[in-house]
């Protein structure tokens, strides 16, 4: 079950503490939160129950612009890769991928609509999240 933004109603981690305590298998849950739990909110430590993950944004072989070069497995394997050649991205291809966002539903449309929507985004922010942290 995916559960987003379950920060906003932290009972939900009492539930799916309890779900897990129900049914060990594991992988039944997966909660995902774009902010912090309100400070002073005391929630279980779920050692043993849960991991937790902080996401990234995505790489550029993850957004299939590159093909990686490198291998992470044989790099933790102890194999060392010869590294040769150049890179065939460039600072402008770093900055308009920055500017492009990760958000999949806004990277990909034209200019003007992808700055609109990240201006949304961002006032969004500014209007209903900041003013609900405490002071």
């Amino acid at each position: 079950m995916f559960i987003d933004e379950w920060q906003l109603y932290p009972p939900v981690w009492d539930h799916v503490r309890r779900g897990v305590d129900d049914d060990g298998s594991g992988e039944q849950f997966l909660l995902a939160g774009s902010a912090e739990v309100t400070p002073g909110t005391r929630i279980h430590s779920d050692a043993g129950r849960m991991v937790s993950l902080v996401m990234r944004p995505l790489a550029f072989s993850e957004r299939g612009l590159v093909q990686p070069t490198v291998s992470l497995r044989k790099l933790l394997r102890g194999e060392a890769p010869v590294i040769e050649g150049e890179p065939s991205s460039t600072l402008a291809d770093y900055t308009d991928e920055i500017l492009r966002s990760g958000f999949p539903g806004i990277r990909d449309l034209p200019d003007r609509a992808r700055g609109a929507q990240l201006d949304s985004h961002l006032r969004r922010i500014v209007e209903r999240e900041l003013p609900d942290l405490p002071h």
